[in-house]
């Protein structure tokens, strides 16, 4: 249930959901409420045994990609 869970979550971000309504669906499941939380910090390992990270702003509904890997040419910037 837990993996099936979090494989949806994972395909709704890349199919571009929209934050709020990814926060609206998943947020009871992995977060308990805090009135002064900043930001989410989300270690991820892909395929390839390479890692990078996701931060979340709360604040400005932003999602960074953060990876030393990551080459100009493959950045896309999305917004709402």
């Amino acid at each position: 249930m837990l993996l099936t869970k979090l494989y949806g979550h994972c395909l709704q971000l890349l199919e571009g959901t929209n934050i709020e309504v990814l926060a609206k669906k998943y947020v009871a499941d992995w977060m308990i409420p805090y009135t002064t939380l900043k930001y989410i910090y989300v270690p991820i390992k892909d395929i390839f045994e390479h890692w990078y990270l996701m931060v979340i702003s709360i604040k400005d509904h932003i999602v960074y990609h953060l990876d030393s890997c990551l080459q100009s040419e493959n950045i896309t910037h999305r917004i709402g």
